[in-house]
């Protein structure tokens, strides 16, 4: 059988002082669009991450996380580090588990205030319309939580 003849190792000539360096050859890992594409990838897989850990209230290990995504646990390892440096998980104690961090609650207080005052001209609005008292409540974990009311002018009548 015949073998492909040996390559010899090119050589690079150096720059002179009046000739530029060769631009460097792009490696696939820079591409700009493979770097889209990743940064949207590990967006994605953190959002899977933090919705799983709505879901565990005892707050899961990096082990346990692993196996649901379907991601290695050095990816996790990674993921759950960049979550905790913006406090958007924080571990329980010496556990290894970790739960959503205070950055969640904070966003959550900022998208419920945001609803409010979007909200509250049409309770104003359906309570002049209906002269009588508004009140607007959710449905949380099967029970109603008070989240506004708008009082009619008048008194309440008796029931």
């Amino acid at each position: 059988m015949k073998q492909p003849p040996a390559q010899t190792a090119r050589k690079r000539r150096a720059p002179t002082e009046l000739e530029p360096p060769a631009p460097k050859r792009r490696k696939e890992k820079n591409d700009p669009a493979k770097a889209r594409e990743n940064g949207v990838q590990v967006l994605a897989r953190a959002a899977e991450m933090l919705r799983l850990l709505k879901n565990a209230p005892a707050g899961l290990t990096q082990a346990e996380m692993a196996v649901p995504l379907g991601l290695a646990r050095t990816t996790v390892h990674r993921i759950v580090s960049a979550l905790y440096a913006e406090q958007l998980v924080e571990p329980i104690g010496k556990s290894g588990r970790f739960r959503l961090g205070q950055e969640i609650l904070r966003m959550g207080d900022a998208v419920r205030s945001t609803l409010m005052t979007e909200i509250n001209p049409h309770l104003q609005a359906l309570s002049a319309a209906i002269n009588e008292t508004v009140d607007l409540s959710v449905l949380e974990r099967g029970q109603a939580v008070f989240v506004d009311q708008v009082v009619a002018p008048h008194r309440p009548a008796a029931v």
